[in-house]
């Protein structure tokens, strides 16, 4: 179960950090400010997922109990936007 969760936070904050809208004027000012592999690492969903799969491994080592309301909260929300996008 938590590696269900742990994928959908870890999609959930990719796709938040290269692609939503809620976070597109400071990925224009970092994609503008910066250049080279920095800007191609951060606008990668692929590159961003292992960062991110990364800290949620760590936050499962040692944030247990707490990593895993926060874990299931993105789980529901990257699943409430697969959804919403296929309807």
């Amino acid at each position: 179960m938590m590696l269900v969760l742990n994928a959908g936070a870890v999609f959930r904050l990719s796709r938040l950090v290269t692609q939503d809208e809620v976070l597109a004027r400071p990925r224009t000012w970092f994609t503008t400010s910066f250049t080279g592999w920095l800007v191609t690492l951060a606008s990668c969903m692929w590159c961003v997922s292992f960062w991110f799969a990364v800290l949620a491994a760590v936050l499962t080592w040692f944030l247990w109990p707490a990593w895993i309301w926060v874990a299931l909260v993105l789980t529901l929300s990257a699943v409430t936007g697969a959804l919403s996008e296929h309807t």
